[in-house]
């Protein structure tokens, strides 16, 4: 693994290396590279898919409060996880629920980002859902926007922090208490919500 300062990173795997530039003989690599033990890994974990982790960690909410439901819902993607609490308070209002982004280095998860509806409405339960993939971030409210429509929004990172983006609402005339957001699943730049209320095939049939 030694080479000139001047000279640049390699890009093929050498016997003494678990990826590219690190690991065995080699720097520890950092969450996410491959690996073989746990030295290998600058966090001591190497993960059962044999790529470096961050150690077990109870994440808790920042402001627990009776009856959030902090973890309703969970995703990770890499050295982030998000978790939702769809009961938790936004702004003093009940019930609009909020999410939380954790940050995995080294040894420890640490919390990242705070995310919540500038402009909650009561019993909008974002966070119910939650997604994560690379850059982007999607949580359901499912019982936001008019008549308990629900709605899905999307929090993009900047590089420094997580910030808003956009709103998704139901598409085409919404239905009561359609529950768009109940469950959300983000790929890239592809988003699939679920509408477990949707009645516009049978009552409650969802979508």
């Amino acid at each position: 693994c030694f080479r000139a300062a001047a000279e640049p990173a390699t890009t093929r795997l050498t016997a003494d290396e678990s990826d590219i530039d690190c690991g065995r003989s080699c720097a520890p690599c950092t969450v996410g590279r491959a690996c073989s033990v746990d030295d290998d890994c600058a966090s001591g974990d190497c993960g059962s898919s044999s790529t470096c982790s961050v150690p077990d960690q109870l994440l808790t909410s920042s402001s627990p409060r009776g009856g959030d439901q902090y973890g309703i819902a969970v995703d990770i993607d890499g050295g982030r996880a998000v978790v939702g609490a769809w009961s938790g308070f936004a702004l003093g209002v009940s019930d609009a629920g909020f999410a939380e982004v954790w940050h995995g280095e080294g040894t420890s998860w640490t919390r990242e980002e705070l995310l919540f509806d500038s402009t909650p409405d009561a019993d909008a339960n974002l966070g119910r859902s939650v997604s994560i993939s690379g850059d982007w971030i999607a949580t359901g409210a499912p019982e936001d926007a008019l008549d308990d429509a629900g709605r899905v929004h999307l929090w993009h990172w900047d590089g420094t922090s997580w910030s808003a983006h956009s709103e998704v609402d139901p598409p085409g005339t919404h239905t009561i208490s359609q529950l768009f957001g109940w469950s959300v699943a983000l790929d890239g730049a592809r988003l699939a919500v679920g509408v477990r209320g949707d009645d516009r095939g049978t009552s409650e049939a969802g979508a």
